[in-house]
Formats: structure tokens, C-alpha cells, sequence
């Protein structure tokens, strides 16, 4: 195991190696969507086109608008092109994970009004009132009495949704069990509910394609009457797995066998054979996972890599950093939070990346994360304090510092990583390695209050 600590968050897990974040690795998609995301569509591989779907898909869930729409249009045309049965892989891939980025604005909105949860700062922009939203069609299909009666009596509220969607906010069991009394969080995690979403999109696709892409909800009435039963789309779930699912033992049972008759056959009436030909997959790693997953005795649930994982980023995007390649390393994590916007790690590490360049985007980012995130972390407050700073609000930069220092539940990540302020006002910042965070804050709080820096507010 290794540990690396960037911008306040200490991440552990596998290291990427720099050849897979440098694009020398044979097959990964995230890396795909990371190089092509800028380009315009038609120059973006099958992978990178149906992450940036994903990506403003859930965008548009999350913050309740549709002001990338017109982007989602232009994706999605190239995506007809390449892949005629388009609408299989929206049903039987897509529509799940904008089906638990919905689920994901609802519990917020519910805490938002049970509890004064910061929705504002977890969006990134003041929230706008609506006709209609998906939390009132949740409370709709929650007091059904279909959906009442089969949440009692055969499922349990999947939480692991609700970690993967929020990993830093409900990141301990105990966290994420405390809302399973609750009767609207326990509907909106069952597996009805994700249901109701998936085939709500899906039919919404046959008739409406912008209003699919804006992620519109129904009308409760409609909503709650829909079949919470799933609806099986094999062919759209292989490919799905196929171009945007590193990991080919992520991959299900079904789409192991689908791939390998596409071997066989050498083509599919669904997609263009340029499209296929982006991925290979040898013949016999498919017949060897389809045969364990054939042999097992027992249906077990797959537990999926993380696969936007900022912290496999990290000492790609360090090197960068090291280098005076700034851009380039917030680059990799503004693609990376597009992915996975719940993730607080994604969040803090950009607004880390942007503090030199964009000191008013990295104040928001670094906000973000602490409105994603369970447990204050010092360093998160340190990199605020010299955001404000260098914006000039140096009252809010003293009150945010001195807070994090009497604290007592923050965390102290330990030798961090850190912006170092300029000894003189016409420097640029440098990064440097502190061995406690205190000793980083407390001197940079002292020098704020001296008022006597020419540095500040050349970040505005």
C-alpha cells in the first residue's frame, strides 16, 4: 500500500503507474476521456464520447439544469453514427448511473431540507426553484403502495450507492447506516427507485431527446405508477462494459459471453466495426472469466474498481506540478470530477492544482470538497486561507485559518504538499513539503495580519 497526499486529502490505495496516466497503457477509458475531452466529437474515441455523455449527463442530475444540452446533442449524434443500437446502450448502461446521480440530488435535497444541509456549495452554484423535481417524484413513488410493501418486504437500502456517490461524506458504515431509518433515503437507495429512473429515461428517450438529456423528472403521478422492476438490456450492458469499463473482471456474465460471440463472428449488427476495433479483448481471458462466473456456486455481486479514483492520478499530476506544468495537472482533475462529482478528493485536489492560476475557480473547488466531506481537514482550511488571502478578503482568510487551528475534531493529514507564499510580492508561488500543517497555517495566519503583502489580491 502507498499513501499520497495532495491538497489536504491523504489517499491511499494502488499507485498509477506514470505510463498508464501518460497513455502508454494498452486499454483504459478514463484515460481516454481525460486526452479527448476538449476535442470536438468527431474526434473523440467511443470511449471519451460515451464518458462525456455520462459526465454531462450527470452533471445536469446533479445541479438540476440543462445548460450543457447542447453539447449532450452533438456527442450524442456522433454517438448514433458509430453505435446504430445507441438507444440499447442508454437503457442498459447509462440510464443506471444518471439513475444514481438522481438519487444522489435527492438525498441531498432531503438533507437539505431536514437538516440545513450546504447544497449550494456541493453543486457549485445557488440552486434555482423548478416546476417539478425528482424529490417530488421520490416522495410520490415512496408512498406508493407497490413500492412500500416490496422495500419491506425484500430490500434493504443499497448504501454502497450512496459511498460510491459520495465517498468522503458518508465514507464510514456508520455514516451512511444512520440514514437507513430514514423512509425517503431507504426508497430512494432500493433498487425500485433506480428501477423507476432507468425506464423513466428509457421511454422518455423514445419521444423527447432533449428532454432525456436535461435529465427532466416526471410528474409524481406518472412516476409512481411506473414498473420498479428491471428491466434486462444484455446487449446495451456489453456495450456499455466494452468501451467504458477498464477492468474487463468488472465486466458482467452476460457481456463476457456477448463479447465472445462477437469474437466468433467477427462483427455486430449494433455498432460500426471501427468503433469495435478501438477494444480487443483476447479470446481466451473472455472464456476463462465467463467459465469461473459459470462455475460459481453462489451469485455473488461484483465489487467494481473505483475507477475514476483521483488518488491513481496524483503522482502523475505532482510530476506536472514539479515541472511548472500547472494547467496540465488541473486538467487531469477537471476531467476526473466531471467523472465522479461527488468525490471530495477530485475536488480538493483541483482546487489545489488551480490555487496559482485561477485562485477564485480554487477557492470554489476547495469549497466544494469541504461541503463533500465528513471530517474538516486542516490542510483543506490552510489551502483556503491563502486562496482568500490572495484575493484579497484577508478577514475571511484569518477567521478560516484560526478556526482550522482550534479545531478539534480536524484532521492533520501530516507531510503534506503546499503552496508556499512568495517571499517577495512579484514571485510566483512554489510548491514545498511541510511535516505538520501547523506549522504551514500558523506562520502564513502571521503574515496575513501583519497587512503588509503586495501579493494579495493579484489572484482576483
Amino acid at each position: 500500500m502507498e499513501s499520497h497526499d495532495l491538497a489536504g486529502l491523504v489517499m491511499h490505495g494502488r499507485s498509477m503507474p506514470i505510463r498508464v496516466a501518460g497513455g502508454l497503457a494498452e486499454f483504459d477509458a478514463t484515460r481516454s476521456y481525460l486526452h479527448d475531452r476538449d476535442r470536438a466529437a468527431h474526434d473523440q474515441s467511443t470511449p471519451s464520447l460515451l464518458l462525456s455523455l455520462r459526465a454531462i449527463l450527470v452533471e445536469h442530475a446533479i445541479t438540476g439544469t440543462g445548460d450543457r444540452v447542447g453539447d449532450a446533442e452533438s456527442v450524442w449524434r456522433e454517438l448514433m453514427r458509430r453505435i446504430p443500437g445507441m438507444e440499447q446502450v442508454f437503457a442498459g448502461g447509462l440510464a443506471a448511473d444518471v439513475g444514481s446521480a438522481v438519487s444522489t440530488r435527492v438525498i441531498l435535497d432531503h438533507l437539505k431540507e431536514k437538516d440545513g444541509f450546504r447544497l449550494d456549495d456541493v453543486i457549485g452554484r445557488p440552486t434555482q426553484p423548478q416546476a417539478r423535481t425528482w424529490l417530488a417524484a421520490a416522495r410520490a413513488s415512496s408512498l406508493s403502495e407497490l413500492s412500500s410493501s416490496r422495500i419491506r418486504g425484500r430490500f434493504a437500502p443499497d448504501l454502497d450507492l450512496l459511498r460510491r456517490a459520495l465517498p468522503q461524506l458518508f465514507e464510514s458504515p456508520e455514516d451512511a447506516a444512520a440514514l437507513r431509518d430514514d423512509p425517503l433515503v431507504a426508497h430512494v437507495l432500493s433498487p425500485i427507485f433506480g428501477n423507476r429512473v432507468a425506464r423513466w429515461l428509457s421511454n422518455l428517450l423514445a419521444v423527447d431527446l432533449t428532454a432525456t438529456l436535461r435529465v427532466d423528472p416526471p410528474t409524481e403521478a406518472v412516476f409512481a405508477v411506473l414498473d420498479g422492476a428491471p428491466e434486462r438490456q444484455d446487449v446495451g450492458g456489453w456495450l456499455w462494459e466494452r468501451f467504458t469499463v477498464t477492468n474487463v473482471d468488472d465486466w458482467s456474465y452476460a457481456s463476457l459471453v456477448l463479447e465472445w460471440d462477437s469474437v466468433q463472428r467477427g462483427s455486430t449488427d449494433l455498432c460500426d466495426p471501427r468503433a469495435m476495433a478501438e477494444r480487443s479483448v483476447s479470446e481466451e481471458r473472455l472464456s476463462r472469466l465467463a467459465l469461473q462466473r459459470a462455475a460459481s456456486t453462489r451469485l455473488q455481486p461484483r465489487a467494481r474498481t473505483r475507477a475514476f479514483d483521483p488518488s491513481f492520478y496524483v503522482p502523475h499530476a505532482l510530476d506536472l506540478l514539479v515541472t511548472g506544468d500547472i494547467d496540465g495537472a488541473s486538467r487531469i482533475f477537471e476531467g476526473l470530477v466531471e467523472l465522479s462529482p461527488g468525490d471530495a478528493s477530485g475536488w480538493n485536489n483541483l482546487g489545489f492544482c488551480q490555487l496559482p492560476l485561477d485562485t477564485q475557480g480554487a477557492l470554489t473547488s476547495l469549497r466544494r470538497a469541504e461541503a463533500l466531506s465528513r471530517a474538516p481537514s486542516q490542510l483543506s482550511a490552510a489551502n483556503q486561507t491563502l486562496a482568500l488571502h490572495l484575493l484579497g478578503r484577508d478577514d475571511e482568510a484569518v477567521e478560516v485559518g484560526t478556526a482550522a487551528l482550534l479545531a478539534e475534531n480536524a484532521v492533520d493529514v501530516g507531510s503534506s504538499w503546499v503552496w508556499m507564499h512568495p517571499t517577495n510580492d512579484d514571485a510566483d508561488l512554489q510548491l514545498g513539503d511541510v511535516p505538520r500543517v501547523a506549522d504551514y497555517l500558523t506562520p502564513l495566519l502571521g503574515h496575513i495580519q501583519s497587512n503588509d503583502c503586495g501579493a494579495a489580491r493579484r489572484g482576483q
